[in-house]
């Protein structure tokens, strides 16, 4: 088979993914339904025949736009579809690195189940317990195959217990959450995968990127010092810089 044609039939495959992930990301929050309710626009709720609800294509084929209503069609939606696309291509086992397809299923996984969490808690300041608990299931199983166990169950501790403690300590200083419980749980959840070390690490970037980055945006907003801002995206974004790009995280690190 062409390379050309393996690789567009993977970016299918992930854009399918992708799409599937669009349906948790809207339904989960509002506690609807993930599987046997077919999809409809959010806004006329006129049901969308599958052959306009194909990945990306659907999205051009209506130009951005509800058929029905026309209503904008949210960009998050052709985005994440993208976004699965391309990166199931370019983490799949042939194209840059040596892994099994087992190891390369359970890494999509966990991508996808952050995607999920990464833009709910942008929209709700929430990190569903269900998707933790499917991470949870997910990464246990990696963790054990792929890893050190005895460094992924020291990573899982002290990715919960330190922020619990922190947290805790700030409310009884300030008399309010500092840190969400959902934020503890994806700490607990990636130390199993990123261990000891690599969850300190995560937790410095973390923080770091939650300052300059989500700080920059509360003063473009202008919003008040007690808004609440969404913290788990910059544990996300930290995990995949470790993930992809761990051999460039010290050297960054001491920058500062």
């Amino acid at each position: 088979m062409p390379k050309f044609l393996f690789f567009t039939y993977i970016f299918i495959f992930g854009s399918m993914i992708g799409s599937f992930l669009n349906v948790l990301i809207y339904r989960i929050p509002r506690g609807l339904g993930v599987v046997w309710e077919r999809s409809s626009c959010p806004h006329c709720n006129m049901k969308i025949p599958f052959y306009l609800n194909i990945p990306l294509l659907g999205f051009i084929f209506l130009r951005g736009k509800c058929r029905n209503c026309k209503e904008s069609i949210h960009w998050r939606y052709p985005f994440v579809e993208f976004l699965l696309g391309c990166y199931f291509i370019f983490t799949f086992p042939a194209v840059f690195s040596p892994m099994s397809i087992v190891q390369w299923s359970l890494i999509v996984a966990i991508f996808s189940i952050l995607v999920c969490h990464f833009f709910i808690d942008i929209d709700y300041h929430i990190l569903p317990d269900r998707l933790n608990l499917g991470l949870l299931l997910v990464s246990s199983l990696y963790a054990f195959l792929f890893l050190n166990w005895k460094d992924a169950i020291i990573g899982g501790v002290i990715g919960f217990i330190f922020p619990f403690l922190i947290s805790y300590i700030f409310y009884k200083l300030k008399g309010i959450e500092g840190l969400g419980g959902g934020d503890i749980k994806l700490w607990g959840v990636l130390g199993l995968i990123l261990g000891g070390s690599g969850i300190i690490q995560n937790i410095f970037l973390s923080s770091l990127l939650g300052s300059v980055i989500g700080g920059s945006i509360l003063l473009i907003k202008k919003e008040n010092k007690n808004y609440a801002l969404a913290f788990g995206p910059y544990i996300i974004l930290s995990y995949l810089l470790q993930f992809h790009f761990a051999r460039f995280i010290p050297s960054f690190i001491k920058l500062f």
